[in-house]
């Protein structure tokens, strides 16, 4: 028998496989047929509207940080998907059903800070994606060790 809070929703896959997980979300399928248009080398490294607060995108050069620097994080208004463009990022998560919050659920930012033990581990290489729903917190930004750099898109995709 499987227990509820053995489970999560989140899904990763590589990039060129994205088109299969349409039909989730009306708001994430724009995103994903917007995604699979674009070319990934020339993403400029700005927020880019899609349909205005429906759907966005962030691309940046980022670092990676320490786990112990990291809380858990989970959105009620969007869906996440982080793409990994260059680089490699870890990203730890439970569902927020077997978390504590440790700050209340911040409407204008989307964000509910929570902390507790993870329950999957991911790591995204260049060209994979990791799509998290609601059910599903996450500690992104995370290192194998030691910092370093790496190229991220995170799409947003109202729920």
């Amino acid at each position: 028998m499987l227990r509820k809070e053995m489970l999560w929703v989140m899904i990763v896959d590589r990039l060129q496989n994205l088109k299969k997980y349409t039909g989730l979300n009306r708001n994430l399928d724009r995103a994903i047929d917007e995604i699979s248009r674009l070319d990934v080398e020339g993403i400029p490294t700005e927020e880019v509207r899609i349909d205005g607060e429906r759907v966005y995108f962030k691309c940046e050069l980022l670092r990676t940080r320490d786990e112990e620097e990291a809380l858990f994080e989970a959105h009620r208004k969007y869906i996440d998907v982080h793409i990994c463009l260059g680089g490699r990022e870890r990203i730890k998560g439970a569902s927020i059903h077997n978390l504590s919050s440790v700050a209340a659920y911040d409407e204008g930012k989307d964000v509910e800070w929570l902390n507790g033990s993870c329950e999957w581990d991911v790591t995204l290489k260049e060209g994979e994606f990791m799509i998290c729903f609601e059910e599903d917190a996450h500690k992104p930004l995370l290192d194998h060790g030691e910092q370093a750099e790496f190229k991220k898109m995170i799409v947003k995709a109202e729920v």
